[in-house]
């Protein structure tokens, strides 16, 4: 488990679905905290909440419109 904490939903990404699997999966409190977020996708997730490591070198993801 992270150290990491949501506050908040500004972090929101919507992840490339060819990297969805590759990702540890969502924790209940990023499940809860993109409640908070505008435009959910299933492929959204909180980038706070990602553990940058050499298995997701390439990782593709893009902001929400809505953060634009």
């Amino acid at each position: 488990s992270s150290p990491c904490a949501c506050g908040c939903a500004t972090c929101h990404v919507c992840v490339d679905a060819a990297w969805t699997d590759r990702l540890l999966a969502k924790s209940e409190l990023e499940i809860k905290m993109l409640n908070f977020a505008v435009m959910v996708k299933p492929t959204s997730r909180m980038s706070c909440r990602l553990i940058v490591c050499p298995e997701i070198e390439g990782l593709s993801m893009c902001i929400p419109e809505s953060q634009h």
